[in-house]
C-alpha cells in the first residue's frame, strides 16, 4: 500500500455544505485538537472525520454504533448509518458501522460516489480468506483507530499509520474515567469514589455490575440496576455484598439443574449453561467481599 503523503491538510478544501436530518450528531473525534480526525485512502485521498461547517456532524463513537458522517475531498460524503438521515426502512435496510463495546467495529458506511463500504471481513466471513482478516478497531486506553476498511470502488482506507507521515483519527474520553469512547461499558457508573468497577465489565453490561444482559435475565436479576433487591447475581440475599452467605446459598443447590434450582443461582458461564455447578461457584468467589455500590 502506497502511503506516499506529503502532509496533512489544514482543512479539506471544497467542504459541501448538506442538510442532515434524523439523529441529533455530536461528533467525538480530535479529543486533543491535534489533528487526530484524518484517514487515508490511497485512491481518494484525505478523508476527514471532523469536517468544519456542518453543524458537528462528523463521528460519534459510541459502545454500539457509529453515527454521523465523514467528508472525503475526492469522494464528498460518507454516511455511517441509515440512522443520519431516516433512512433504515429504505432498499438498504438497517445498515451502518456497528461497535461490539469492546472497540471492534463492522458493518458497512455508504458513499453515493463510493458505494458501500466495509468495516470488518467480517461481515462476510467467506471473503476473509481473499482479503485477508481485515477490520477497523478502536483502542479503549488510546482511543485511536486501527485497521483498514474496504470498499469495492476505492480499495483500501487507513485509519492511522506512523510513516512516512503521522496520521490517525481518535476518538474521546467522555467521561473521563479513563476509558475511551467505543470501548467504555461503564459510561454512567455512579460510585464517585472510583473511577470504574472494581470487576472486569463485559460487553452488554449496562448496568457495570461485572454480569452481562444474557446472565441476568437467567439470573431473574435486573440488567440496568447494578445494586439493590434482586439486582446484583453475586448478591444472592440482597445485603449489598457478595459473602460467604452468597456462596453458601449457591452451594446449596450445587449440581441442580435450572430448573428446578432457582435461575438465581446459575450465572456461569456466558451466557449460563442451565447447572449449577464450579463455574458458577469460580463466578461468585472471584467477587467474594466485594459490594455492588
Amino acid at each position: 500500500m502506497n502511503t506516499r503523503l506529503w502532509a496533512i491538510p489544514l482543512a479539506l478544501a471544497g467542504l459541501a455544505i448538506i442538510a442532515f436530518a434524523g439523529v441529533v450528531l455530536a461528533e467525538n473525534i480530535d479529543p486533543f485538537n491535534n489533528g487526530s480526525q484524518y484517514a487515508w485512502s490511497e485512491n481518494t485521498g484525505w478523508l476527514n472525520a471532523e469536517p468544519a461547517n456542518c453543524g458537528n456532524c462528523g463521528v460519534q463513537v459510541t459502545n454500539t454504533k457509529l453515527t454521523g458522517y465523514i467528508w472525503g475531498e475526492n469522494i464528498d460524503w460518507i454516511n455511517l448509518s441509515c440512522q443520519n438521515n431516516n433512512t433504515c426502512a429504505g432498499p438498504g435496510g438497517n445498515w451502518g458501522v456497528t461497535n461490539n463495546g469492546s472497540g471492534a467495529l463492522s458493518g458497512y458506511a455508504w458513499a453515493e460516489n463510493a458505494g458501500w463500504i466495509s468495516f470488518s471481513c467480517q461481515n462476510n466471513p467467506t471473503s476473509c480468506a481473499g482479503t485477508g482478516n481485515y477490520g477497523v478497531s478502536i483502542s479503549g486506553s488510546t482511543g485511536i483507530f486501527s485497521g483498514y476498511a474496504w470498499a469495492e470502488n476505492i480499495g483500501w482506507i487507513s485509519f492511522s499509520d506512523t510513516s512516512p507521515v503521522a496520521y490517525q483519527v481518535q476518538t474521546s474520553d467522555d467521561d473521563a474515567d479513563g476509558v475511551f469512547a467505543g470501548s467504555d461499558n461503564c459510561p454512567n457508573w455512579p460510585n464517585p469514589a472510583q473511577n470504574l468497577p472494581p470487576w472486569p465489565v463485559p460487553a452488554n453490561d449496562p448496568d457495570c455490575d461485572g454480569f452481562s444482559t444474557a446472565v441476568e435475565n437467567s439470573a431473574g436479576t435486573g440488567p440496568t440496576t447494578h445494586c439493590g433487591a434482586n439486582a446484583w447475581p453475586a448478591d444472592i440475599n440482597n445485603d449489598g455484598f457478595s459473602d460467604i452467605s452468597d456462596v453458601s446459598a449457591l452451594t446449596g443447590v450445587f449440581g441442580s439443574a435450572v430448573p428446578p434450582a432457582p435461575a438465581r443461582y446459575n450465572i456461569a458461564p456466558d451466557p449460563p449453561d442451565g447447572f449449577v455447578d464450579i463455574s458458577d461457584v469460580s463466578r461468585m468467589t472471584g467477587l467474594f467481599g466485594r459490594s455492588c455500590s
